[in-house]
């Protein structure tokens, strides 16, 4: 098992896994990873064959609360 940055070319296996977590529209995922996606943002395990077998993606989301902004990453894990 290998913990790593997602390759450039790992973009599409990411996308399918993100397709297989949310219930969100194609139109927003194709969205999503044309103009949002952040490969430093994300981490992938392999298994011994060198597939991706899970993901953990950490997202900024920023909010206010009581008056205060504040930044948090949000985690989100899939595995197979």
């Amino acid at each position: 098992m290998l913990i790593r940055n997602p390759a450039k070319d790992d973009k599409n296996k990411i996308k399918e896994m993100y397709l297989d977590i949310f219930d969100d529209t194609l139109v927003f995922v194709d969205y999503y990873f044309e103009s949002r996606f952040d490969e430093h943002s994300v981490l992938v395990c392999d298994n011994e064959n060198g597939e991706i077998m899970s993901m953990l993606s950490r997202n900024a989301r920023h909010f206010s609360l009581y008056g205060k902004n504040l930044v948090e990453k949000l985690a989100v894990i899939r595995m197979l």
